[in-house]
């Protein structure tokens, strides 16, 4: 169900795939691609400039990196010992500078007009440590010893172009396809491979050109999306291309959510989450007027089908409700969902339902004029300071007021703030206590002059 995934990609943790910063991005070509592409290509160690040992490598500021040569593989001239590389990276943006002091890099430029070498932006060059197996493909590349091959992972129910990132961060979604079987075809050529374990496949040995890829196996389905069809993989002699496939599970799970009196509850977010990936929220479906939900493309496996898996919230105010009649974990009972499962009529019974209320917040400076834009957070109170309740926006109205819809059963702390004055370097702030209670309630905060955050 890919619409109700959210990916949230963490760039600086990304070394392969698109590196993005502020105010820039970057199409990062693989290693099969730089190694045809690139005109300058050598291993080498940073022997003066670069980051320092400790220097955070997306905050690099050096200009300059001085490197001595290990293996030159092509572009620089016969014997080259060292070389001078200009540095003209942007801290915290594009990517991060893969040159420090005393450590291997992977190197990968392109000449100036005037032959001089320079790295920077959207670079391809790799910290070796980071690199090996590109390194050892490069070493093969270069020796010959290289055959014309196609590889790539096939993975379930995500996108091909989240593949690398979803597989290697080892997240919730998606799982490898192991036994898929992968076609690549080109002009009357045809070869094939299954994918291993991990769903890596390698087609080893074809002939060089531009094929079109597909991947098949029972349950599953290479349904094409729109706004990402498969693009073919160019091959070049001796080289190599890199394409990740995705197979759609034909599966499908129904249901419902009802009440302790068996009545059903409408508009509420319901969950199937991985056995095995404790801690993950899971798929999210949500039940419709009456009470019913529908999961289709599951990632095959065992599943726990839960309400409030994370406790109770306004929009959802049940304490934790798993399918088989269990408040927790350990005792639910799990589902075993397989790529051509079609499985109906299961039933999650949440408990009495928690009552909630409205929190109604009027705001006013020190003078008693209502205050518009100002930040406000509802959280519980408690030892570990509760989960937070936003209001629609996060900001009080043009009268002043924000609405935060809460529990009831439970004590809340709101907080409201305005931006530091860049004159007065101060901000403007208040906090209120509001106990547990069963009525809406009007809340009157006067916001005063708080010392600016640092």
């Amino acid at each position: 169900m890919v619409a109700n995934r959210i990916v949230i990609v963490l760039v600086a943790a990304l070394s392969v795939g698109v590196n993005r910063g502020r105010g820039c991005e970057c199409a990062t070509m693989d290693i099969c691609e730089r190694v045809e592409e690139t005109p300058v290509i050598f291993l080498a160690e940073v022997i003066d400039g670069g980051l320092e040992p400790e220097q955070n490598a997306w905050m690099g500021t050096a200009r300059f990196a001085k490197l001595r040569v290990i293996e030159a593989f092509r572009g620089l001239p016969p014997n080259t010992r060292e070389v001078m590389m200009e540095l003209s990276f942007m801290p915290g943006m594009c990517s991060a500078m893969p040159y420090r002091k005393g450590e291997q890099t992977l190197v990968f430029v392109s000449p100036e007009a005037n032959g001089a070498l320079s790295d920077g932006g959207c670079t391809q060059s790799r910290f070796a440590e980071d690199a090996k197996e590109d390194i050892e493909y490069v070493r093969r590349y270069f020796r010959g010893e290289t055959k014309t091959t196609i590889r790539g992972r096939v993975a379930a129910n995500m996108h091909a172009s989240l593949v690398d990132f979803i597989l290697d961060q080892d997240h919730s979604e998606g799982l490898p396809v192991a036994g898929a079987e992968v076609i690549a075809e080109a002009g009357g050529r045809k070869y094939s491979a299954r994918t291993d374990n991990a769903g890596r496949y390698e087609l080893t040995g074809v002939s060089s050109g531009v094929y079109a890829l597909h991947a098949q196996l029972d349950g599953y389905t290479d349904k094409d999306d729109p706004r990402e069809p498969n693009e073919p993989a160019s091959v070049a002699e001796r080289g190599c291309a890199i394409k990740n496939l995705s197979l759609w599970s034909q599966n499908s799970l129904e249901g419902s959510v009802v009440g302790p009196d068996r009545q059903p509850i409408p508009n509420v977010a319901i969950f199937l989450q991985k056995v095995d990936q404790p801690g993950e929220w899971g798929e999210q479906e949500q039940t419709n007027e009456r009470g019913e939900f529908v999961f289709k493309e599951i990632d095959p496996g065992l599943h726990y089908l839960v309400v409030s898996p994370q406790g109770a919230t306004p929009a959802s105010p049940f304490s934790p409700s798993f399918y088989g009649n269990s408040q927790d974990r350990e005792h639910a009972k799990p589902i075993d969902i397989r790529a051509k499962s079609t499985l109906k009529d299961y039933v999650v019974m949440v408990n009495q339902i928690i009552p909630t209320r409205t929190l109604r917040v009027h705001l006013t400076d020190s003078e008693g004029r209502p205050l518009a834009e100002t930040f406000v957070q509802c959280a519980e109170s408690g030892p570990s300071d509760g989960i937070f309740h936003p209001i629609a926006d996060g900001k009080s109205d043009s009268a002043g007021i924000a609405a935060c819809r809460v529990l009831g059963d439970r004590a809340y702390r709101i907080s409201a703030a305005r931006p530091v004055s860049s004159q007065q370097g101060k901000a403007e702030g208040a906090d209120a206590n509001i106990p547990a209670g069963s009525q809406d309630e009007e809340v009157y905060m006067q916001l005063k002059p708080v010392s600016a955050p640092r």
